[in-house]
């Protein structure tokens, strides 16, 4: 070992098998308190044209890949840890190198053994890491989303892809909202339709969670409640139920979580109205068909532009709508974060609201929410939101 830092040898290991051709897999990993960064692995993977070196980065709400070169993996260690990562383990074909950080911010590097020759470069066009599994879940063939061999059938593909994201998305939410510490958890889910995805949460907290679920999707169309709950029963879904029912009628006494994924218009204010009342410690909304604030809008003259042409108008009046959501939540004691929920090129409504029930009250957030909320009423000339007249009193600005 040289005089220099642990952090200056482990750097010179990794620029040395990267050169020499004895690199096999760099994984940087221990995230920081707060950071969506969770993982970084650089590896070489075969494709038909040989071999190649990427990057995969694995956040808390989504992975990315892309190709990389050996200056970008060097730059991915020397950017990321000791910021947003506090570990490397560098894989050689003969040695194992391993960099820390530890609490107190001291630099550690240890020569471990390998316990296994390195597995070859990985395929390229390996299967995908999926978090449900058709062999795992009989009820996909129940659905008629896989065939009687287990496969997901040619014309599910797409929704298979957005039930996995889905539970991509739901399980890192469940975990923030301390639902992983419980033993049983409670969930609504409002105007479930043909009850894919609430099947999907069915198993992501009863598989993948290991906790017990009671899971109730409210619907209403009844030959839809007929179907899902056949479906259930085929498929041994305990503690999953279909209730028929509208969501301005649903009876909500409490719940841990409250789903209410493409409700049209104002049916997504009275399931989170429902969610609120009930004291959900989690809500996932997925908005639809924004009606009510459209034909309200009014643009202040510096942002008329914005809703001079249709298309426009529409989007704008989206947005506007989502965001007096967002803070109504906020106002009401949760942390809220908005993000795109699958791909626009699957469906146009791809928003998701996702609302954290904080632990202790923050008056002092909640307060700037509220003053938000009427400044955005004001500014927009909307003259009513139905989840504010669902809550009560109008929302005013803190003194």
């Amino acid at each position: 070992m040289s005089d220099s830092s642990p952090r200056a040898d482990f750097l010179q290991h990794l620029r040395s098998a990267l050169a020499d051709g004895s690199f096999v897999r760099l994984v940087l990993g221990k995230p920081r308190a707060g950071q969506l960064l969770v993982k970084i692995t650089a590896e070489r993977v075969v494709t038909a044209r040989g071999a190649r070196l990427q990057l995969h980065f694995r956040e808390r709400q989504r992975d990315l890949t892309k190709p990389a070169d050996a200056a970008a993996i060097v730059d991915a260690f020397e950017l990321r840890v000791g910021d947003a990562l506090g570990s490397a383990h560098l894989y050689t074909t003969t040695t194992l190198w391993q960099f820390e950080i530890n609490k107190k911010g001291a630099d550690r590097l240890t020569r471990g053994r390998l316990s296994a020759p390195p597995a070859a470069p990985a395929p390229h066009d390996r299967p995908k890491h999926r978090e449900i599994a058709p062999a795992d879940a009989p009820w996909l063939r129940t659905l008629g989303l896989a065939g009687a061999d287990g496969r997901i059938l040619a014309d599910a593909t797409d929704k298979f892809r957005q039930i996995n994201r889905y539970v991509e998305l739901l399980l890192p939410l469940c975990e923030q909202a301390g639902l992983t510490a419980r033993e049983s958890v409670r969930v609504f889910d409002m105007g479930s339709g043909k009850g894919y995805l609430t099947f999907a949460a069915w198993h992501a907290l009863t598989r993948s969670l290991g906790r017990r679920a009671e899971v109730s999707g409210i619907e209403a169309r009844p030959e839809l409640v007929e179907l899902c709950n056949a479906a259930a029963l085929a498929a041994n879904c305990d503690g999953l139920t279909f209730t028929s029912g509208r969501i301005v009628d649903a009876v909500v006494p409490a719940a841990d979580v409250l789903i209410a994924l493409h409700a049209c218009d104002t049916a997504t204010d009275e399931a989170l109205f429902r969610g609120i009342r009930a004291g959900a410690a989690l809500i996932v909304a997925a908005p639809c068909c924004h009606k009510e604030i459209r034909p309200q809008l009014r643009a202040p003259a510096e942002l008329a532009a914005l809703a001079r042409h249709g298309i426009f108008a529409a989007r704008l009046a989206d947005m506007v709508t989502d965001s007096l959501r967002a803070l109504l939540l906020e106002a009401h004691g949760y942390q809220v974060k908005v993000f795109e929920f699958i791909d626009a090129s699957h469906t146009p409504k791809n928003t998701m609201l996702a609302a954290v029930r904080r632990a202790r009250p923050d008056e002092a957030a909640a307060g700037r929410a509220r003053a938000e909320f009427a400044a955005l009423k004001a500014r927009f000339g909307i003259e009513r939101q139905h989840l504010e007249t669902l809550l009560g009193a109008p929302v005013a600005p803190s003194a």
